[in-house]
C-alpha cells in the first residue's frame, strides 16, 4: 500500500500477513493488533502518524516507523525485534530493555536524553555485532553500550549530539568506541558533538543529570622537571580504576589528559593503572568520600 494518499486502512482480518508496507501515505493511526504473524512492518513517512499499537506483534523482526509524528514508541512486547528504525520523529524516551535481539538501532533525529543498550545479547547473529545511530539527538547526554558484546566492526554514529557527555562501555571495547565516536563526527562536517567532552568508561551505575557527584582528574607529564604547567604533555588513554567496595569501573584519560567518573554516595578508591612499569605511585591510590 506504499506511495499513495491513503488515510485509513483495515487489515484486521488479514491475520496471516507476515509483511505489511504502508509507507508514504496519510495515515494518522494504523491498527495492526490482530496481525500476530507479522515479521516486517514498514509504516515510515506518514507525517500524520503519531501512535502505534504493537502489543500483539511478538514475532516482529523489522520495524520501520521513521519520518512520522511520534513522541513515544512502545516496543516492550517485541522480543524478537532485530531491526528498529525510528529516526526523524519526536521521541523523548525509548525503553529497549526487552529487545535483547536488536542488531540494527537507527534512532537519529529525535529528542532522546539517554539510550540504554546494556540488555543486548544478539544470540542468533553469526557475528556478535550491532549498529547504532543516535545522530542528531540534541538532548542526548548518556549512552550505555556495556552489554558484553565486543564492539569490533560495528558502526556507531553520534554526530550532532551537542550534549552527549557520557558513554558507558565494556573495558575491552573502549578503543573501538572511542574510534567510532571520533570517526562519526569527523566524517560529518559541522557536527556539534564535542568529542573531547564525552567521557567513556565502564562505570555505569549512575546516569548524569541534575545535581550529581563526580570525580575529575588530569594526567600531566612534567618531562622538563620544572613543575606542571600548561606547556606540559597530558597523556591520553591512561587507565584509571574506581572501586566502591561493591562496584568496579574503568575509564581512560581523554585527548586533554582528563578523566571523569560520575558516582553516588559512598567511599571510592581511585587507582591509576600504567601499561608499562615506568612509574611508581605515592600514594598508590586516592580514597574519596561522598556523604550524600
Amino acid at each position: 500500500f506504499s506511495g499513495n494518499s491513503i488515510s485509513s486502512i483495515n487489515v484486521l482480518s488479514n491475520v496471516n500477513l507476515t509483511y505489511l508496507g504502508c509507507s508514504y501515505n496519510a495515515f494518522s493511526n494504523i491498527d495492526v493488533s490482530s496481525l500476530s504473524n507479522l515479521t516486517t512492518f514498514r509504516c515510515n513517512s506518514n507525517p500524520l502518524l503519531n501512535t502505534l499499537n504493537l502489543s500483539n506483534l511478538s514475532n516482529l523482526e523489522l520495524l520501520d516507523c521513521s519520518e512520522n509524528n511520534m513522541s513515544s514508541l512502545d516496543t516492550s512486547n517485541l522480543q524478537n525485534l532485530k531491526q528498529l528504525t525510528c529516526q526523524n520523529n519526536q521521541i523523548t524516551s525509548l525503553d529497549l530493555s526487552n529487545n535483547v535481539n536488536l542488531e540494527y538501532i537507527y534512532v537519529s533525529a529525535n529528542l532522546l536524553t539517554s539510550l540504554d543498550l546494556s540488555q543486548l545479547t544478539i544470540v542468533n547473529a553469526p557475528v556478535p555485532e550491532y549498529i547504532v545511530n543516535v545522530s542528531n539527538n540534541p538532548n542526548l547526554t548518556y549512552l550505555n553500550l556495556k552489554n558484553g558484546i565486543p564492539f569490533m566492526g560495528s558502526y556507531m554514529n553520534t554526530a550532532n549530539c551537542p550534549n552527549l557527555s557520557f558513554i558507558c562501555v565494556d573495558e575491552e571495547s573502549y578503543t573501538a568506541v572511542y574510534d567510532a565516536l571520533t570517526m562519526s563526527n569527523a566524517t560529518m562536517p559541522g557536527s556539534t558533538t564535542v568529542v573531547e567532552n564525552v567521557q567513556i568508561n565502564s562505570y555505569c551505575s549512575f546516569i548524569p543529570g541534575g545535581t550529581n557527584n563526580s570525580v575529575i582528574g588530569e594526567f600531566t607529564m612534567d618531562i622538563n622537571n620544572n613543575g606542571c604547567d600548561a606547556a606540559d604533555y597530558h597523556p591520553q588513554n591512561i587507565k584509571v580504576l574506581i572501586n566502591d567496595g561493591t562496584s568496579f569501573g574503568t575509564t581512560f584519560s581523554n585527548a586533554s589528559g582528563n578523566y571523569f567518573f560520575y558516582n553516588q554516595t559512598g567511599n571510592f578508591t581511585i587507582t591509576p593503572q600504567f601499561e608499562n612499569p615506568y612509574f611508581t605511585l605515592s600514594p598508590t591510590s586516592a580514597i574519596l568520600n561522598f556523604p550524600s
